[in-house]
């Protein structure tokens, strides 16, 4: 039998003894030819179907045994893991693992040493008693929100004006040209419209553009000439100079309607005045739960910083290699070359490896402090949670295809990255109810408790998907 003993922990290292007996060895080979049969092509056999003895003549016996000692190794890392309860951040080490002979006859053993989480030592958060910073509500701020409501349903009509002015709606025709007047000169694809709505200063259109149509009168013809870009998403284009034929078709004018009682009764309302109170009321919601929020994420900065943990180097080095990643990935989605953009930046990748430290230690350790605090609060991450997450993400149902949404909860990394962001966040409204001084402090009666309650609903939650854990792959 597979003997595999925890021998201690020190430093975020434990080790483990594995003792191999005779047993063990003789299964462990007779496994790795079968599983060798199932891979090795032998002429004139299916494969899988060759006779034992023939698989291990054509494999080579050194392939055989090393086949059946890296599944030894497999297994009983896998058993270490499981019975000792250890959260691994980089791959194990071993001692005396080349000294193992499964031919001996006897017991073998060889130690392997794991890397784990550090053990994180929290300071008395129960005692973090913070107000909430709650701003008030002013009529200024009701006007603002107000305004808004009436542009999105403002509409714009033909307008008596003869020229484009700055936030006009224009419709324009329009035929991209480039190399206008030389041997080269091309109508390119993507560059030509009919009947194009364009909000004059909205930037919807390339720098210049727009601006080229203030002042233009209803009819005429214009040339608009721009340069795209140097990062430029379609990379034909990318930096070279283009004329725009273009066609003033027509100038529309903006129709906000007025703050009265006719515009509040579009939205349900008989009065203006009713309008405003439920907008405030809302505003006032919004402001409360936003300072809840604050109150909570300056309480897990404050545990952050007083938690007292070793950083391991390895779990650093992975963060600022994320992070690095992560940057690289959107440069390049901005049509960039990295090494193109390091140059720019006079800089080499190693140097804004070394300059993420800092960042990546910090993420680190907030990251461990937050699954000491889930953790001794007996709140977890489920699958479930995860999953949802995931879902707002990738946007509302039709925007993202649904195959490529069960991609996203499929891959690994994803989910790992996405479930530290929810585990953060249920960190962060746990201690919004643990550390808030005075809870009732602008709650108005539809509020719910931020705080207490919710903690024992996410308990409640966490028993409940506790055969369907996800924290562990965080």
């Amino acid at each position: 039998m597979l003997k595999v003993n925890f021998v201690g922990k020190a430093a975020s290292v434990a080790t483990i003894e594995v003792v191999i007996d005779r047993e063990t060895a003789v299964k462990a080979i007779d496994d790795a030819i079968t599983s060798l049969g199932k891979r090795v092509r032998i002429p004139g056999f299916r494969q899988g179907k060759a006779p034992k003895a023939m698989v291990e003549r054509y494999a080579g016996r050194p392939s055989v045994l090393q086949e059946a000692l890296e599944d030894i190794v497999t297994a009983s890392y896998r058993q270490a893991v499981k019975d000792n309860g250890l959260r691994p951040i980089a791959d194990p080490e071993f001692e005396g693992l080349d000294k193992v002979d499964l031919e001996s006859g006897k017991e073998e053993s060889f130690k392997m040493m794991i890397m784990v989480e550090p053990e994180v030592k929290l300071p008395d958060y129960k005692g973090f008693k913070m107000d909430k910073a709650i701003k008030p509500v002013t009529d200024e701020d009701v006007d603002k929100e107000l305004d808004g409501y009436r542009e999105q349903v403002a509409q714009y009509i033909p307008s008596n004006r003869d020229k484009v002015e700055d936030g006009d709606m224009v419709t324009i025709d329009f035929k991209g040209i480039l190399n206008e007047g030389t041997p080269e000169e091309e109508v390119f694809e993507g560059g030509t419209a009919e009947k194009i709505d364009l909000l004059i200063g909205s930037g919807q259109f390339i720098p210049g553009f727009e601006e080229q149509l203030v002042g233009a009168a209803k009819g005429a013809d214009v040339d608009v000439k721009v340069s795209f870009p140097e990062e430029y998403g379609a990379k034909h284009l990318a930096g070279k100079p283009a004329t725009f034929k273009c066609k003033v078709r027509e100038i529309k004018d903006k129709l906000v309607p007025e703050k009265d009682d006719e515009f509040a009764k579009k939205l349900g309302f008989d009065k203006i005045e009713e309008l405003r109170g439920a907008l405030k009321h809302g505003m006032e919601h919004r402001n409360y739960d936003s300072a809840v929020r604050a109150l909570g994420v300056e309480a897990l900065n404050k545990l952050t910083d007083g938690a007292e943990v070793e950083l391991p180097a390895a779990m650093v080095e992975d963060e600022a290699a994320d992070m690095l990643n992560d940057l690289a990935r959107r440069v390049e989605e901005q049509g960039l070359k990295w090494d193109e953009y390091l140059k720019s930046r006079s800089t080499t990748q190693d140097a804004m490896l070394e300059d993420m430290r800092p960042k990546a230690e910090a993420a680190v350790k907030q990251h461990l402090a937050v699954r000491e605090l889930l953790s001794s609060n007996d709140l977890r991450v489920s699958a479930a949670e995860v999953d949802r997450a995931i879902e707002m993400m990738a946007g509302r149902p039709g925007e993202t295809k649904p195959a490529d949404v069960k991609k996203l909860k499929e891959n690994e990394r994803v989910r790992s990255s996405v479930g530290r962001l929810v585990a953060q966040d249920k960190a962060i409204r746990f201690l919004s109810g643990v550390c808030d001084a005075d809870p009732e402090a602008g709650k108005c009666k539809q509020h719910h408790d931020h705080g207490h309650e919710e903690h024992e609903e996410h308990k409640e939650e966490s028993h409940e998907n506790a055969g369907n854990e996800e924290s562990d792959k965080e």
